[in-house]
């Protein structure tokens, strides 16, 4: 129900389905326990050029020191983008919640575009009212970001000060997610780092 946003990848469909062989190929016992039969497919355009990921590695074998034969300017348009998607999820109440480089997906145009929202949640409970942090708790089971893309705010490291709203915590853990995809892309964070 998410209103469509030129730096979002359009899901054309969805649909649920029990998928129980989908555990065989978790290397965790223990995720592979916790996982559910039902799965959610996500159905969107082939974007020719790959995620954001493999392109950035084909630049880096292409000319190794940055901007990787690619323009400061193109930089900037590519942070633009992100930081749009990002203000557009949070403003209708969604929380991505894996945004990384191989989450954004490039055209041949070169413009870039946030994909695979099968770990968006919801910012407000059934009645639209927004959420509050009720604990530092449960910041870690909320999920925003994985690895090193997760931030400080959602690790549990911080207070809850005076309950604030779960939107204002995470617009700032989905902009931090970004911020790290933009050190990665110009080349400050090593592969795997």
């Amino acid at each position: 129900r998410l209103p469509p946003h030129e730096c979002l990848v359009p899901v054309l469909h969805h649909y649920h389905s029990d998928q129980p062989r989908l555990r065989d190929h978790i290397a965790d016992p223990a995720w592979a326990a916790a996982s559910a039969d039902r799965t959610l497919f996500l159905v969107m355009p082939l974007y020719a050029r790959g995620s954001l990921r493999s392109f950035i590695a084909e630049r880096r074998r292409a000319t190794p020191e940055p901007p990787f034969g690619l323009g400061w300017v193109w930089f900037g348009n590519v942070l633009l983008r992100m930081l749009r998607a990002v203000n557009h999820l949070i403003s209708h109440d969604l929380v991505h919640g894996d945004i990384k480089d191989d989450q954004w997906f490039l055209e041949d145009a070169g413009q870039i575009f946030l994909g695979d929202f099968g770990t968006a949640w919801k910012l407000t409970d059934a009645d639209d009212v927004q959420l509050r942090l009720q604990s530092r708790d449960e910041l870690v089971d909320r999920r925003a970001g994985v690895g090193h893309y997760k931030a400080p705010e959602v690790r549990g490291r911080t207070l809850a000060n005076g309950h604030p709203l779960l939107r204002d915590v995470y617009a700032k853990a989905e902009g931090f997610c970004v911020g790290i995809v933009m050190y990665e892309i110009l080349g400050v964070l090593a592969d795997g780092d």
